[in-house]
């Protein structure tokens, strides 16, 4: 219950010994043998009901995150992702979207600007995790048409593959050098000039059967 109350995922050794003090008024007062198999027990009670607590919890917060249908205008809220401190940025990406490459991690840097260093994720902040629908790589431009992110890719002949691809031949194609830091540099590759977004949402789902987008190229 203390777990559940201040929305621990973890029951530690801490809230192990407040609740055995919370609960110092059960003690019996028999011999040392039989004290220890109390406590034993009632520990094990307390991690027991701290689990249930905990799942009833996720449950209810999934439940209570379950949203109505909507409307493409309307923007999908991030999900928030506890961190573990030290963890490098791969271990969160392979843990929430099953599978890691230089898009999935950009995705995850441009969401979380206080995130500098790939190899360890800073613990003073939550995580946002953006769910990777098709919405998310959908973008306007200031003359109302759209534009497509195709992806970040460590080298230009992953860009040149996708430049020459049919669905995009007469489509202006934009890579964006990305400097991660001072030995890793990436290009984001966008293309634009779709007059609606039904043609955008279009031609993006036919890279997305094609294997071609590296977000969805993975099952997860």
């Amino acid at each position: 219950m203390i777990g559940y109350s201040s929305s621990r995922r973890v029951i530690d050794r801490k809230i192990a010994k407040e609740a055995i003090r919370d609960m110092s008024y059960l003690k019996p007062n028999v011999g040392t043998t039989f004290r220890w198999r109390a406590l034993l027990y009632a520990v094990l009670g307390i991690l027991a009901a701290g689990i249930l607590g905990f799942g009833v919890y996720m449950v209810l917060k999934w439940y209570q995150g379950v949203a109505p249908a909507t409307t493409v205008e309307e923007a999908v809220e991030p999900e928030t992702a506890a961190v573990i401190k030290g963890r490098p940025l791969s271990f969160l990406a392979q843990q929430y979207y099953g599978f890691v490459n230089p898009t999935i991690l950009d995705i995850l840097l441009e969401n979380n600007p206080h995130i500098t260093d790939l190899s360890q994720v800073p613990s003073d902040e939550p995580v946002k995790i953006p769910p990777l629908n098709d919405e998310f790589f959908l973008g306007k431009e200031p003359d109302g048409k759209y534009q497509i992110y195709l992806g970040t890719f460590d080298d230009l002949r992953s860009v040149e593959t996708l430049r020459k691809d049919s669905l995009l031949k007469t489509r202006m194609l934009k890579a964006e050098l990305r400097t991660v830091s001072s030995d890793i540099h990436w290009y984001r590759l966008t293309a634009s000039g779709f007059k609606s977004r039904e043609e955008a949402l279009q031609v993006l789902g036919s890279l997305k059967r094609q294997g071609a987008l590296p977000a969805f190229a993975v099952a997860r």
